[in-house]
């Protein structure tokens, strides 16, 4: 896989993106029921509207700001060029809202905080190889911002155990306040979660990360 900013792809293939993600078969859309149901114990009808508002908005915030250079994809190059085919975004701890009530949450201090949100990929690419590609693509992008803590947060639990394995920690006072979402937190320049990310781009053939012009 390749990558690009999202604001670097023509309009319609960044919409096209965005829609597919927040498409009602996919990920997503899946992670967000989960939580309503089983999370959050709601009733099948009352989850499923849930899902359905969470889904609009959650689209809505993406495809409201094409230009956003914290957004970045990762694609597939086939005969018609470059194909988008996964999204993440990382980006300051205080300019995303969700990272404005973890951020009061946590207090002051002197590190540099960011977010990373928004990791999707389109079901028929997604699986560990994936999910490592999007891994090397947020730890350099949070390397270049210059933070020190990467924050993350899901609808999906489950995925505690897969981001461990890329040395995400999950302590128990990390906490949305009026939310039951999974939080972790990501120590960027930690030598092991260094070797880390060094290894995975290795594996991958990353060394030289790439990204489309």
């Amino acid at each position: 896989m390749n990558e690009m900013p999202l604001h670097r792809l023509p309009r319609a293939a960044a919409r096209r993106l965005i829609e597919q993600l927040y498409a009602p078969d996919q990920r997503f859309a899946r992670c967000f029921q989960r939580y309503w149901l089983e999370i959050m114990q709601h009733s099948p009808e009352h989850a499923e509207r849930l899902t359905h508002d969470e889904l609009e908005a959650s689209k809505a915030a993406l495809l409201a700001d094409l230009d956003d250079p914290h957004v970045h994809t990762l694609g597939v190059t086939n005969d018609l060029g470059y194909e988008p085919v996964a999204l993440y975004a990382v980006r300051p701890l205080a300019a995303h809202p969700v990272g404005r009530e973890i951020d009061r949450a946590l207090g002051p201090a002197r590190e540099r905080r960011g977010l990373c949100h928004a990791v999707a990929v389109r079901d028929d690419h997604a699986g560990l190889r994936a999910l490592r590609r999007v891994f090397v693509g947020v730890a350099r992008r949070a390397v270049e911002a210059d933070l020190d803590v990467l924050y993350f947060y899901s609808s999906d639990h489950r995925l505690a155990g897969v981001y461990r394995h890329f040395g995400m920690e999950f302590p128990d006072h990390l906490a949305i306040p009026g939310s039951r979402h999974l939080v972790g937190q990501y120590q960027v320049h930690r030598a092991d979660n260094r070797a880390r990310v060094a290894h995975t781009a290795a594996q991958l053939g990353l060394v030289d990360l790439p990204v489309a012009a």
